[in-house]
C-alpha cells in the first residue's frame, strides 16, 4: 500500500497490478496499518478551507469505515493543515494522531466511535527567528503498555501517558533542544536479567536486534519490556529504556553504508521484525533496506537492498514516448532523467546529471533523447545502462524541445525564439522568430510541414517550414498559453492557457471557446483525431467529449479522473492511441489506457512521413550520419532500414 499524486494504490507483488482508490484531499500526509492487518489509516490534507481527515479503510473491501475530523478550532488552536504521523494502538482500537503546526496537537481517538479521547499540544510556541524550530515527525504506542506513548522529531522526545482522559507528559528531564530525532520503533525484548553490568555499558538486548555469536543470557526475571530505538541525524542509533528514560544509550548496531562514498547513512524508517530490525534509508532518490546486525559480518550478504526501483524527487519538467519502443522518457528538477518501459511497469534506466533539466524529447526510434538543462541543450543516446551525451548545443534553459514525427528534425525553444536542427547533421536550419514572450509549448504536424508554437505572450503560431513562414496567428493578451496541439486534420488546433478557457482556431481564427472552472495547463489529442484531453492545474485529468457538437461553444461534456497531487505539467499519447501518460508537479507519472467508442486506440490511417525519412531507408548519405551519431549502440544496418 502506498500513496501516488491523489491516489492511494494497492500493488500486488505477483501479478505487480495496480488497484486505485481516489483520495478527496489535497494528497495524503500520513498512512498506519492496523496490527490486526484489517484497517487502513490514511490522512489527507486539507483542501481549500476544509479540514484535514483521516479516513479508516477495510483492507479487504477498501471501503471507507469511518471518517475523523479534528474538533473546531479556537483562536488559541488555530486551524491544522494537515496530519504528520499516524499509528494504531496495539489492540487496533485507538489512533494517535499528530497535527502540524503550528499548535503540534496529537489527538488521541476512539476511532469506532469518532471520539477525542484526550488531545495536548507537544510543541511548545516558539519565536519566528528558530533557525530550526522544534517539529514532530513520529508518534507511537508503546506494545506493551499501550497507556504510554512517545512523540519524537526535531529538538522533541515526549513521553506520555493517557491517565483519567488527558494525555499527561511523564520524565520531565528529557530535554533534547539540538537533537534530530528522524524516526523510532519499540522492540520487544525478554525481561531484563541479573546482571552488575555499568548502566554505560548496556546496549540492545542480543535477541532484539537480530543474530549474536554471544552466549545464551541468564534465566530472565520479571515481565517482557519494550525498549525504544531512536534514530538520530549524526546518524546515531539510540536505545532508551521507558523506565529509564533519561540516560539513552548507544544502540551496538552496525549502521549501513552509501555505496559509494562509504559513509554511514541515515536511518528514515525502523521496523522490528522476526529475523531482526529492518531499516530503511536513502541514497540519493533510491529507497533502501538492510537489516541492522551488531557486527557487519552478520549482514545480509546485499547489505543494502533496493525496495524498487527509484522515482523522481522534485516537479516533472517534461516528458514524450517514441514510436518503434514502448518507452517513456521524463527528467526533472531533481536533475535526473529516466526512461521507463509502460507496459512492464519498470525503469529501464536512469541517470543523475550536474544541471537541473527541464525539458525533454524522445526520438521515434526511442535511440536518443534531446534534453534540455539550464546551461546547454544535449542531445543523449540511450544505452542499456547509461544515458551518454553526443552533442551540445548552445541553448540556455531550453524548456520546451520536441522530435519531429519522422524523426529527421528537432526544435528547441531558445527564450522567445524557436529553432530547428537537423537531427544527422545537427545543422541549424531556421530559426522562427514572432514571439515577443517565451515560447512554452510546440507541436509537429503528423507530416512534419507545420509547427505550432504557443507562448506566455498570448500568441499561437502556426508555422509552414516550407519557407519557413508565419501560416497563421491567433494572440489573445489575456491569456498565457502553456499548451498548444494541432488536430491530425491539420485544420485545426486548441490550446490553452492561464484564462480557464479550452479555444479551437482555425485559420486564426477562434471558433470556439470552451470556459471551465479551473485552469487547464496541458492539452492532448489522440492520432486518430477522436480523442481529446486536458489536465488542470489541480492535478486531474479530463477527457473531453469529442469530436465536438456545433452547438458546443460554451461548455463541453467530459469525464474527470483525479490523478497528481499537483498541476499537470506534461501529458502525451502513445503512438497507437492506447495508453495517455501525463506527469505532474508531484514528480508522479501516470500511465492511463484509453479507448473510443468504436475501439481500443485503433488507427485508420498508417502517419505520412517526410521525403528525407524515406531516404533514410533507401540507403543515402543520411544513414551514414544516422550511424555516426549511433556509434554506441551497435545496431544492425538491415534492422534499422526495415524499422524505418
Amino acid at each position: 500500500l502506498y500513496n501516488a499524486g491523489s491516489n492511494l494504490l494497492i500493488l500486488s507483488h505477483d501479478t505487480r497490478a495496480q488497484r486505485f482508490v481516489p483520495l478527496a484531499g489535497d494528497g495524503v500526509s500520513a498512512m498506519a496499518a492496523s496490527p490486526n492487518k484489517r484497517y487502513l489509516a490514511v490522512a489527507e490534507r486539507a483542501r481549500g478551507s476544509a479540514k484535514p481527515q483521516i479516513s479508516i479503510y477495510d483492507v479487504l473491501s477498501m471501503r471507507k469505515r469511518k471518517v475523523l475530523v479534528t474538533p473546531p478550532h479556537t483562536q488559541q488552536t488555530p486551524p491544522t493543515r494537515e496530519f504528520v504521523s499516524l499509528c494504531f494502538s496495539p489492540d487496533s482500537k485507538y489512533i494517535l494522531a499528530q497535527a502540524s503546526g503550528p499548535d503540534w496537537t496529537l489527538y488521541y481517538w476512539a476511532w469506532e466511535k469518532s471520539k477525542v479521547m484526550a488531545s495536548t499540544r507537544i510543541v511548545a510556541p516558539t519565536h519566528t527567528n528558530v533557525v530550526l524550530p522544534p517539529s514532530v515527525t513520529r508518534v507511537s504506542f508503546n506494545p506493551i503498555d499501550p497507556s504510554l506513548v512517545v512523540a519524537s522529531g526535531q529538538g522533541v522526545l515526549r513521553l506520555l501517558r493517557y491517565q483519567e482522559g488527558q494525555l499527561r507528559r511523564i520524565h520531565e528531564a528529557i530535554q533534547p533542544p539540538h537533537q534530530n530525532y528522524i524516526t523510532h520503533c519499540w522492540i520487544t525484548a525478554p525481561p531484563p536479567v541479573a546482571t552488575t553490568a555499568h548502566p554505560a555499558d548496556r546496549s540492545l538486548p542480543s535477541n532484539a536486534g537480530g543474530p549474536s555469536g554471544s552466549a545464551a543470557p541468564p534465566a530472565p526475571t520479571g515481565s517482557p519490556r519494550a525498549y525504544l530505538l531512536l534514530s538520530t541525524a549524526d546518524p546515531r542509533l539510540l536505545l532508551l529504556d521507558p523506565a529509564d528514560p533519561d540516560h539513552p544509550h548507544r544502540a551496538d548496531l552496525v549502521l549501513p553504508t552509501h555505496p559509494t562514498t562509504s559513509l554511514p547513512l541515515p536511518v528514515y524508517a525502523l521496523h522490528p521484525t522476526a529475523r531482526g530490525i529492518l531499516a530503511g534509508c536513502s541514497a540519493g532518490t533510491k529507497v533502501l533496506t538492510c537489516r541492522l546486525s551488531p557486527s557487519p559480518s552478520q549482514l545480509d550478504d546485499a547489505h543494502l537492498t533496493p525496495v524498487m526501483h527509484s522515482f523522481h524527487s522534485l516537479p516533472i519538467t517534461g516528458l514524450d514516448t517514441c514510436v518503434r519502443k514502448p518507452l517513456v522518457a521524463t527528467c526533472s528538477l531533481d536533475r535526473s532523467v529516466r526512461v521507463w518501459n509502460y507496459i512492464e511497469g519498470t525503469c529501464e534506466v536512469a541517470k543523475v546529471f550536474a544541471e537541473e533539466a527541464f525539458s525533454i524529447a524522445l526520438h521515434p526510434s526511442g535511440l536518443y533523447v534531446l534534453v534540455g538543462f539550464s546551461d546547454k541543450l544535449r542531445m543523449c543516446c540511450v544505452l542499456v545502462d547509461d544515458v551518454r551525451v553526443v552533442r551540445e548545443f548552445t541553448i540556455r534553459g531550453c524548456r520546451e524541445c520536441r522530435f519531429s514525427t519522422g524523426g529527421q528534425f528537432f526544435a528547441a525553444v531558445h527564450g522567445t525564439t524557436v529553432q530547428i536542427f537537423s537531427t544527422w547533421t545537427f545543422d541549424l536550419l531556421a530559426t522562427l522568430k514572432g514571439h515577443s514572450g517565451k515560447v512554452r509549448s510546440l507541436h509537429w504536424s503528423s507530416d512534419d510541414s507545420k509547427l505550432v508554437t504557443a507562448g506566455i505572450d498570448g500568441a499561437v503560431y502556426e508555422w509552414a517550414l516550407g519557407g519557413p513562414k508565419r501560416d497563421s496567428e491567433s494572440i489573445v493578451k489575456s491569456c498565457n498559453y502553456t499548451s498548444a496541439v494541432l488536430h491530425p486534420d491539420g485544420r485545426s488546433l486548441f490550446a490553452v492557457g492561464s484564462d480557464r478557457t479550452l479555444r479551437e482556431i482555425v485559420e486564426s481564427t477562434v471558433v470556439r471557446e470552451i470556459e471551465s472552472d479551473v485552469v487547464y495547463t496541458q492539452v492532448a489529442a489522440s492520432h486518430n483525431g477522436k480523442m481529446l484531453f486536458a489536465g488542470t492545474a489541480g492535478g486531474c485529468v479530463r477527457a473531453i467529449k469529442f469530436p465536438m457538437a456545433p452547438g458546443d461553444t460554451k461548455s463541453v461534456e467530459y469525464a474527470e479522473h483525479m490523478a497528481h497531487a499537483g498541476a499537470v505539467s506534461r501529458m502525451r499519447v502513445s503512438h497507437d492511441d492506447q495508453y495517455l501518460f501525463t506527469a505532474g508537479e508531484d514528480g508522479c507519472v501516470y500511465v492511463y489506457k484509453i479507448s473510443d467508442k468504436e475501439g481500443r486506440g485503433k488507427r485508420e490511417r498508417e502517419p505520412i512521413y517526410a521525403d528525407e525519412v524515406r531516404g533514410v531507408s533507401e540507403g543515402s548519405t543520411l544513414m551514414h550520419n544516422w550511424l555516426t551519431v549511433n556509434k554506441y549502440c551497435m545496431l544492425n544496418v538491415e534492422d534499422l532500414s526495415d524499422e524505418v
